[in-house]
């Protein structure tokens, strides 16, 4: 069942969420404090914030701080391993209930 919101609802909503959503981690986290305030399911207002920023011309949230940039790029991942290079021994029977790997058997 979907719930239609007044354009004036939406555009409050919208506004106050994009205001704010340098305080918070995520659109998620924005639209979870601040939907419940406005009386705006927080899904639909997450939605409506990913539109907003993914839309161009439109007005979209401040620029995140240079350390919240910094944050999320600073810590790089660790190479995965290569197909060529994974053990197929060690998954073998990995999911199967009763599977016994090689090296407790001996």
């Amino acid at each position: 069942m979907s719930k239609r919101y007044p354009p004036e609802v939406r555009e409050k909503a919208l506004r106050l969420a994009l205001d704010h959503l340098d305080e918070y981690p995520s659109a998620y986290a924005a639209a979870q404090a601040i939907g419940p305030m406005v009386d705006v399911h927080p899904e639909s207002l997450r939605q409506w914030i990913l539109k907003a920023q993914a839309s161009p011309g439109k007005p979209v949230a401040a620029a995140k701080t240079a350390e919240q940039l910094e944050a999320r790029t600073a810590a790089p991942r660790e190479p995965r391993t290569e197909a060529g290079q994974r053990d197929p021994e060690v998954g073998v029977g990995f999911f199967r209930a009763g599977a016994v790997r090689h090296e407790a058997l001996g």
